[in-house]
């Protein structure tokens, strides 16, 4: 048990319960630096502790500053992105929901052309839009682009080539 905490090892104290953390490391594309986070799930609820990261009602390292959580049956993320406000933003989720998207028209990005491409040619296509979207390649990346490349991943996908 922790003495600062009253819980086992891996877990912290959410009001009266202790609850297990499901631990990850979030990478940085740019700069290659990692941050560690935790994951907790508790009574329908997601929380994420990100190291060196708070709130203002918790001690130094305690602090849970992103959640994830239904509220009158609607999806909202609670984000406190000011540690010296307790109150946090709050965004509703509702504007996701994949049964109001609009359709994206398939000729924007050129993908009348995928279907006549062989394996290769959408392997080679795939990985110069992987490089442009992963700075490996130079020039700017639009929003074009990254429709293109998922596209392409969604063509490979369904031809099982992934």
């Amino acid at each position: 048990m922790s003495k600062k905490t009253g819980c086992p090892p891996g877990q912290i104290r959410l009001g009266n319960r202790c609850i297990k953390g499901m631990h990850t490391t979030l990478f940085d594309e740019m700069t290659h630096k990692q941050k560690k986070a935790t994951v907790f799930l508790d009574n329908g609820k997601i929380y994420i502790r990100v190291n060196g990261y708070g709130t203002m009602t918790e001690k130094k390292g305690y602090g849970l500053p992103i959640a994830v959580e239904t509220w009158d049956n609607n999806l909202r993320a609670l984000l406190w992105t000011d540690i010296d406000n307790e109150d946090p933003e709050i965004i509703s989720m509702e504007n996701a929901k994949e049964k109001i998207k609009k359709s994206i028209q398939k000729e924007s990005t050129g993908l009348k052309d995928m279907p006549s491409m062989d394996d290769d040619e959408l392997r080679d296509e795939l990985d110069y839009y992987d490089d442009l979207i992963h700075g490996k390649t130079p020039g700017g990346v639009g929003t074009k682009d990254t429709r293109r490349y998922y596209d392409l991943l969604d063509e490979m996908e369904d031809r099982h080539m992934l």
